[in-house]
């Protein structure tokens, strides 16, 4: 049997649900939300919540937002946002106050992040390629990546993750695959399946790797 959200949470349609430490982020699509949920320390699992700590979204600034997908920074435990329409990556802490953003002098359409140790890795279904940033100063210092279909070319790269041996796992959607990159961003190989269609989204679990797709 499910277990069900309190009814405070307000959820609507959820994507994604990154960790950190025992904290749970579920992004909001309709709502343009990020919430952070205490799980219930009885439930080993986690999939049951306690109420929301932090909501933070919809204006930004003065400006909507349409948030697609965040990623913890664990040293300090930030949240890193794409905002789509402002083609930017917003920063906020974990108790909802805003910190900076960036990206927007290189950005399109910023779709999926990803934060390991001091890069950032945004990927853009505008431009159809994989950005790559560096903290603290969060300088642009790479890029791979445009429409089509050769190897690293991309049809909408999206959610993107990275396995145990730190290779990078790029759902690359209407070209029907999934490229492996290395953490610089070079080609290593191209992952296909007759059943994968569409793939938006990948997880690792140990030795086992997800892909979600349509």
């Amino acid at each position: 049997m499910a277990t069900q959200l309190p009814e405070c949470s307000g959820l609507s349609e959820p994507i994604r649900v990154p960790t950190v430490n025992k904290e749970e982020g579920i992004r909001q699509n309709t709502q343009h939300e990020i919430r952070l949920f205490h799980p219930i320390p009885a439930v080993p699992d986690y999939t049951a919540f306690q109420r929301p700590i932090v909501a933070v979204g919809k204006e930004v600034r003065g400006e909507l937002v349409r948030l697609v997908s965040v990623s913890i920074e664990h040293s300090t435990e930030y949240l890193y946002l794409t905002d789509l329409p402002n083609y930017r990556i917003l920063i906020f802490s974990q108790t909802g106050d805003y910190i900076n953003h960036f990206g927007s002098t290189h950005l399109l359409k910023p779709w999926g992040i990803l934060t390991n140790q001091d890069n950032i890795y945004v990927t853009d279904i505008g431009h159809n390629a994989i950005f790559l940033f560096r903290l603290p100063h969060l300088e642009m210092i790479g890029r791979v990546g445009k429409h089509g279909s050769a190897r690293e070319e991309f049809n909408s790269p999206r959610q993107l993750a990275i396995s145990p041996n730190h290779l990078l796992y790029v759902p690359d959607q209407y070209n029907n695959r999934v490229q492996v990159l290395t953490t610089s961003l070079k080609f290593q190989d191209t992952l296909q399946h007759r059943t994968m269609t569409q793939p938006c989204d990948v997880k690792f679990s140990y030795s086992e790797m997800y892909v979600l797709s349509y």
